[in-house]
């Protein structure tokens, strides 16, 4: 196995090449007659529904609705890599792959616990790994 990418400018590499690739992804889902797969490249496209959501059903204030949709969107080409990823491993060249996994790391995880932290959901270290060794309250 290859070692990952210990410095930023590696990280910043893969995310180039990754980004690249985006085509690829795309096609994933266009083989399936997905329509509206712009959706999934461009979070401005979703952000503003889910925004909505929380302030209707919700109850949420509309400034942290907004701030919980952006969390919940930004990271969404990540996301379309994943599904992409695990539907079609075989269409992603190898450095592709790593590339669009180590984006998807670097990228979603600090998203997702912000956006659960201001809908008010506890982040932790469930799986002891010493993930929030690096947290400023702790």
């Amino acid at each position: 196995m290859k070692q990952q990418p210990e410095d930023l400018d590696a990280l910043i590499a893969l995310t180039a090449e990754r980004n690249a690739d985006l085509e690829r992804v795309k096609s994933c889902y266009e083989v399936h007659g997905i329509r509206r797969v712009e959706r999934l490249l461009d979070p401005r496209l979703s952000a503003r529904g889910i925004e909505d959501v929380l302030v209707s059903e919700g109850g949420l204030e509309r400034g942290r609705a907004h701030d919980i949709a952006f969390h919940l969107t930004d990271w969404i080409r990540d996301a379309a890599f994943l599904v992409a990823l695990h539907l079609y491993p075989e269409r992603f060249e190898p450095r592709a792959a790593v590339a669009g996994i180590a984006t998807l790391l670097a990228h979603a995880p600090n998203h997702l616990a912000a956006g659960a932290e201001l809908f008010g959901v506890p982040v932790g270290d469930v799986f002891e790994v010493g993930v929030c060794k690096g947290r400023k309250d702790g």
